[in-house]
C-alpha cells in the first residue's frame, strides 16, 4: 500500500488527479477502464477525505492510473514536486533549472 501521501498531500493529489482527468475529457469510468482497475478503486483516488487519495491503493494501481493518463515528463515532475513537503519542494525547484542546449 502507498501510505506516504496522506493528509494535505493526499488531498492535493486527489484534486490534481480530478483536474488532469477532466482536462483530458475522461470520466472516472473511462479512466478506470483505461487503467484496468475497478471504478470504486479509482473513485477512492479522487476522494479527499479519510480513506481517499493514494493512502489506500497499491503502487501497481497508482502506476496504472498514471500510465493511463499518458502524462508528459513535465507533468510527472510537477506531480512529484507538488506531493513533496513544502520545504523539500522549494529546494528542488531552486535546483531544477532548465538547461539550454
Amino acid at each position: 500500500m502507498v501510505s506516504s501521501a496522506t493528509g494535505k498531500s493526499g488531498a492535493r493529489f486527489a484534486i490534481w488527479l480530478y483536474r488532469v482527468r477532466t482536462s483530458r475529457g475522461l470520466s472516472q469510468e473511462g479512466l478506470a477502464l483505461r487503467a484496468g482497475i475497478a471504478v470504486p478503486t479509482y473513485g477512492r483516488l479522487e476522494r479527499t477525505g479519510k480513506g481517499g487519495g493514494v493512502s489506500h491503493v497499491t503502487l501497481e494501481t497508482l502506476l496504472r492510473v498514471l500510465d493511463a493518463l499518458e502524462l508528459t515528463p513535465q507533468e510527472i515532475w510537477a506531480l512529484v514536486i507538488m506531493l513533496k513537503r513544502p520545504e523539500d519542494a522549494a529546494t528542488d525547484l531552486r535546483r531544477a533549472r532548465p538547461t539550454l542546449g
